[in-house]
């Protein structure tokens, strides 16, 4: 298997955590902050990655604007912390700090549309950690903490308004939230990786007029592990730990499958589901290159790939056969669209 490089781009990411990228649910389109002042995206056109909207981010927003007012709040960087873009890529969700106070909004290409304070909608002492719109675009998930819990929430996006939120034991701290948008089922995955501690997960799911907790077998957390992807079928959940690919079915996160990777592969925790192909992301722990290895759907049976590898870490899979890569180092980074080549 080859990647051939079909776009490239510059992304700013000052002082936001990772990720630098956020993909829509719908997987064909990506925003990534262009500027300080400026969230832009590309999406897919037949062949083509081309520059769809761009948004000007509120002046209170605009990333890393400096620390909030109060240094009693802990010192918090003020401006963009979070961002999601909606399936068709024309409306943009962000979280941040303005001013003293969390809060989340939306924007499409005339600007700011709507906004809310994030303590309004969850309750005093609550920063959001991740954002994600759901599949339809219609409906938005945050994860949020606080000193005592952990909040996932499903908001209205017309509105900004709460359509369900549960609450649960906090992670152990500091913990990094990503949220996943399932396939095919109104749900979410979150995951959050806690250092020393592992990973820890959450399931919720929306039925159309509640949004209810999944009980999984990741609750109390598990060996550390960076999310790769859902199966083609959407049955199960492929995890990355440093020497293992597991499998987990959905949305129990009952284990399915573990398989050692290679000798001398040591994981970089990413990878991404392309098809029936199953990619990690890794190097070489004796010459450190960058090095892919390729399991079948049954996700046991994996080889190494050729060299030369994608350089970079991986951001995320773009349409159904092409990865995002990004440079490691500086500000911007280089953003590179690799397609497997057919």
């Amino acid at each position: 298997m080859r990647f051939r490089e079909i776009a490239a781009f510059d992304v700013v990411h000052a002082k936001l955590e990772w990720p630098w990228i956020a993909f829509a649910a719908s997987g064909d389109c990506l925003a990534y902050a262009s500027s300080a002042k400026t969230i832009a995206t590309r999406g897919l056109e037949g062949e083509r990655v081309v520059e769809g909207t761009s948004f000007t981010l509120p002046p209170d927003l605009e990333l890393d604007s400096g620390l909030s007012a109060s240094e009693e709040a802990g010192a918090r960087r003020a401006g963009l912390t979070k961002f999601s873009l909606a399936k068709g890529g024309a409306l943009l969700a962000v979280a941040g700090i303005a001013g003293d106070a969390s809060v989340v909004a939306t924007l499409d290409a005339s600007g700011e549309r709507k906004r809310v304070r994030n303590d309004v909608l969850l309750g005093a002492g609550h920063d959001v950690q991740a954002i994600a719109f759901d599949r339809t675009g219609r409906r938005l998930w945050i994860s949020a903490e606080s000193a005592t819990e952990t909040v996932i929430a499903l908001v209205d996006v017309a509105s900004l308004e709460v359509v369900g939120v549960l609450r649960s034991a906090p992670f152990p701290r500091p913990a990094l939230h990503e949220l996943h948008v399932h396939p095919k089922d109104d749900a979410i995955l979150l995951l959050a990786a806690c250092g020393d501690e592992g990973s820890f997960a959450r399931v919720a799911g929306f039925a159309g007029d509640a949004v209810s907790a999944v009980p999984s077998a990741l609750d109390s957390g598990g060996i550390a592990a960076g999310f790769v992807g859902f199966s083609a079928d959407a049955m199960r959940v492929h995890l990355a730990e440093a020497d293992e690919l597991r499998t987990h079915g959905w949305p129990t996160l009952d284990e399915l499958s573990s398989v050692q990777f290679a000798d001398d592969f040591v994981s970089s925790f990413s990878g991404a589901v392309l098809g029936y192909d199953i990619l990690v992301d890794g190097e070489d722990a004796e010459t450190g290159d960058d090095v892919v290895m390729r399991f079948d759907v049954s996700a046991i049976r994996g080889t190494l790939l050729p060299k030369p590898a994608p350089s970079g870490m991986w951001a995320g899979r773009l349409g159904p056969d092409a990865i995002v890569t990004i440079q490691a180092k500086g500000d911007p980074v280089r953003a590179l669209v690799l397609r497997r080549a057919k």
